[in-house]
């Protein structure tokens, strides 16, 4: 694990910056890089015995289950789709299936109506 310090003086965009980096929305920044942000002034409402430990971990939870959330949303998007993609082709399909039989039907009437063996 690697630690990084990030130091400037008050004012300067420290915080602005961490927080575009916690929502991946910084140009450049791998999304393998994982970032927890935790408010500098945290009250947690009945517990002053919860360790900053307990803190950073609920963070990171709450992270988890927010990219969860947003990965199954795209992969019903995908499905969703893939299942567009899948019904235009099969339409584009049925279009010329039936081109196809109507050419035929027209070849064999003009054949009929020549006096050829169809």
């Amino acid at each position: 694990a690697v630690a990084t310090a990030l130091i400037g003086p008050n004012g300067c965009g420290k915080t602005t910056l961490l927080k575009r980096m916690a929502r991946q929305a910084v140009p450049g920044l791998p999304l393998s890089v994982r970032i927890a942000l935790v408010d500098q002034e945290l009250v947690i409402p009945g517990n002053l015995e919860t360790s900053a430990l307990e803190i950073l971990t609920r963070a990171c939870m709450a992270n988890i289950e927010a990219e969860d959330k947003e990965i199954k949303a795209l992969l019903r998007e995908q499905t969703a789709l893939e299942d567009r993609i899948t019904a235009e082709e099969d339409g584009a399909r049925a279009d010329a299936d039936e081109d196809d039989a109507e050419g035929e039907g027209c070849d064999q009437q003009e054949a009929f109506l020549r006096g050829t063996p169809v």
